[in-house]
């Protein structure tokens, strides 16, 4: 029993000496150097690769790899060597937004003149002669729903909310609970306060929020919290 011992406590010297020598010339790690894989590059695109001479509200790659902005000068379209505007005249407008909803449709918001959707080969336009409730769309934004589906929202100007559902947009039956004006964001929750939450930013009245439970339903309410500046 002895010599069992001894040879198993020798045994555990050896391995804490080895395991000792290993850590001490395993080298430190050290800062990541982009120039050992090869540092990103940037390009700038100007007008003459067709850019617009005007602010660049906002980017989106579509289902087919293509790049699309969107602008005050309308949707503009990279195919890897120049930007194009839509030869689509109904899409000369100015653009707010772009979005790429969960079956990878691309979706432009237009800033007094409804909004659009791209099926891979041409832009399908609404607006209030197509029943749109609203025409000046802000943005779009993606809502989770419990069998894990998405369902599109988007936020107006002057009209509140408005969802899309079989293939229609809806003005949100709660639109009356928001402030008048225009709403700039909106986000989704699934744990604060212990139920799934709707949030609205809005341009001058606050942070709103709504509580979606099953079999229940909750009105809009202002969010107050001690030191949150409401603008």
């Amino acid at each position: 029993m002895l010599k069992i011992a001894v040879i198993t406590v020798s045994l555990l010297c050896l391995s804490g000496a080895s395991f000792a020598a290993e850590r001490t010339t395993t080298p430190a790690p050290r800062p990541l150097d982009l120039f050992d894989i090869g540092a990103p590059s940037f390009t700038n695109f100007s007008p003459r690769d067709g850019v617009p001479d005007t602010v660049t509200v906002a980017t989106a790659v579509d289902r087919d790899g293509f790049v699309w902005l969107a602008s005050p000068a309308g949707v503009f379209r990279y195919d890897g060597r120049r930007w194009s505007p839509s030869t689509d005249p109904a899409m000369a407008h100015p653009a707010d937004s772009l979005a790429i909803d969960a079956q990878g449709t691309l979706w432009a918001a237009f800033r007094d003149d409804g909004l659009a959707h791209y099926d891979g080969a041409q832009w399908h336009v609404e607006n209030r002669l197509s029943g749109l409730p609203s025409q000046q769309i802000r943005r779009f934004a993606g809502m989770r729903e419990g069998d894990g589906s998405e369902t599109l929202w988007a936020l107006t100007w002057d009209q509140g909310l408005m969802v899309r559902k079989d293939g229609r947009w809806l003005l949100d039956p709660d639109n009356a609970q928001l402030p008048q004006g225009a709403l700039l964001s909106m986000a989704q929750t699934f744990n604060l306060g212990g139920h799934e939450r709707q949030w609205v930013g809005t341009g001058n009245a606050g942070l709103w929020f709504r509580e979606r439970r099953p079999g229940v339903h909750t009105e809009w309410q202002r969010f107050h919290a001690e030191g949150f500046d409401p603008a």
